[in-house]
């Protein structure tokens, strides 16, 4: 199999490991997970609108996933348990992302993947918090 295969192959497991972090619709519950006991009420639609519609109109456009993708082909390699690094698979990708939402901001950059860059979209104020996000 080429690289590229395997790619492709990847890539829906490791898009619902992100959606496991960044679901594409908050719940109450994810909130609680997230932020932990609420002192007020959460807002969902506001976390959704703020975070999660950005963080995956981003992560929708592309991105070849090959970080994850060669992190599992490396634990394969190494007859390691893949289910037990899942949660790294994750990180790997978030933060990446979170990097270029955030450069993309520091340079001023107006298109990415094809697409206006994410502050051009929802202002710089949400792309921060959405890039900002990734990195927690």
């Amino acid at each position: 199999m080429d690289i590229n295969s395997y790619l492709r192959k990847e890539r829906e497991l490791i898009d619902s490991v992100l959606e496991k972090y960044v679901p594409r619709e908050f719940k109450e519950k994810d909130l609680k997970n997230l932020l932990g006991k609420e002192r007020y009420s959460f807002d969902i639609i506001s976390a959704d609108r703020a975070i999660s519609e950005p963080v995956w109109n981003f992560l929708d456009r592309g991105g070849k996933r090959w970080r994850p993708a060669l992190f599992l082909l490396l634990t394969e390699a190494l007859k390691g348990d893949i289910n037990k690094v899942m949660d790294f698979v994750a990180f790997i990708e978030l933060v990446h992302n979170g990097t270029i939402i955030i450069d993309d901001i520091e340079d001023n950059s107006s298109i990415r993947r094809g697409k206006p860059c994410l502050h051009k979209i929802y202002g710089e104020d949400i792309a921060i918090n959405a890039g900002n996000a990734l990195y927690f």
